[in-house]
């Protein structure tokens, strides 16, 4: 499926998709992460579902299911959420997981001007409050999910990968938002942008 800027183009039958909104990553950050983070957690023999390479994203607000007749209407106020918001600068800040001594799931963390990244974050939540979606409770936290874990014990190969993966710091500029399609099937997520909007 192609993409364009602040245009919708989903195509279903269903009455109602899983949808997210994330920040795109550029292709060669993914890459990097994926050479340099995910090949080597892999080599560690850990059981993980890693998320694949093109699915790299930041997420900015997750919605769930919602019906298509909505879609349209929540582009709109994507739209308007971020349409004064400028491009800025983030980095990649090497690797780090979620649940101590077990983790659960393995991020790269972003650096940068994270505070704008955090002000986007907020803005779009608000804005999908105002639409009947639910304000997120914790405080954002930018990270990249690289891996969830699956394994409930003999973490220390695991944590070995983690504290050895070599990921330099990388910036890159965050220019664009994605309203995305989210299909879940035994293989992974597939998804499949639904609009984009330039930052």
């Amino acid at each position: 499926m192609g993409r364009r800027k602040q245009g919708v183009q989903i195509m279903t039958n269903s009455q109602s998709i899983r949808t997210f909104i994330c920040l795109e990553i550029p292709e060669a950050i993914r890459e990097l992460i994926d050479e340099r983070a995910t090949k080597v957690l892999r080599k560690s023999g850990a059981r993980c579902s890693f998320v694949r390479p093109e699915n790299l994203h930041i997420t900015l607000k997750f919605l769930g299911d919602v019906e298509t007749s909505r879609i349209d209407n929540l582009s709109q106020e994507i739209v308007k959420a971020v349409g004064n918001t400028p491009s800025f600068s983030l980095s990649l800040e090497g690797v780090g997981s979620f649940g101590g001594k077990k983790p659960k799931v393995v991020w790269a963390a972003i650096g940068g001007e994270t505070e704008r990244l955090a002000e986007l974050a907020v803005t779009i939540d608000k804005t999908m409050a105002g639409k009947g979606f639910s304000r997120e409770r914790r405080r954002f936290k930018p990270h990249l999910t690289i891996a969830r874990v699956r394994q409930s014990e003999g973490f220390d190969r695991l944590i070995s990968a983690i504290e050895s993966c070599d990921l330099p710091r990388e910036e890159f500029t965050a220019n664009t938002v994605i309203f995305m399609k989210s299909t879940l099937t035994p293989a992974g997520s597939i998804y499949e942008p639904i609009a984009e909007f330039g930052l």
